[in-house]
């Protein structure tokens, strides 16, 4: 519970559409490892008006985990239910949900979906809504267009 987490800010850059992950507790900028585009950051205290890569004003909150090993864990249980008469199930979901309730919350940006870990959430982000990030990737995929043709205007 009380363990500490290194703050970190995953994303995908919107020049290069390369993947980074950078450390930022003690930075002040974010840095994309392919095109080495520089972003404003202040980790200390951020507060999360704004998305420092995009400048969205919209995040929501996630489990920190994979979500592969979730599926893993009841993929087993699944396939171990002929041999197990079915008590497979509520042992391996007991086991997921003590790992869910165990791992800390993320932000996520909702346009450039970059990942926020090891912040302190504030309440007024919210789980992922599906009718908002709809609208938010209309907007992310006109705007990856743009950019991987900067000489092109949009018709």
């Amino acid at each position: 519970m009380g363990s500490v987490t290194m703050k970190t800010v995953i994303l995908d850059c919107l020049e290069c559409d390369q993947s980074t992950t950078n450390a930022v507790e003690d930075q002040n900028e974010i840095l994309c490892s392919g095109c080495q585009k520089k972003w404003l950051f202040y980790s200390e205290g951020y507060q999360f008006e704004t998305c420092p890569i995009c400048e969205c004003k919209e995040f929501y909150r996630q489990k920190d985990f994979d979500k592969r090993i979730g599926c893993l864990i009841m993929f087993v249980a699944i396939v171990l239910v002929p041999w197990t008469y079915g008590l497979s199930l509520p042992f391996f979901f007991a086991i997921d949900w003590f790992l869910y309730r165990r791992v800390p919350d993320m932000a996520v940006c909702y346009l450039c979906r970059g990942e926020f870990r090891g912040f302190d959430l504030q309440k007024k982000i919210k789980t992922f809504n599906h009718i908002m990030a709809e609208g938010f990737e209309k907007k992310r995929l006109t705007q990856k267009k743009w950019f991987s043709s900067p000489q092109d205007t949009p018709e």
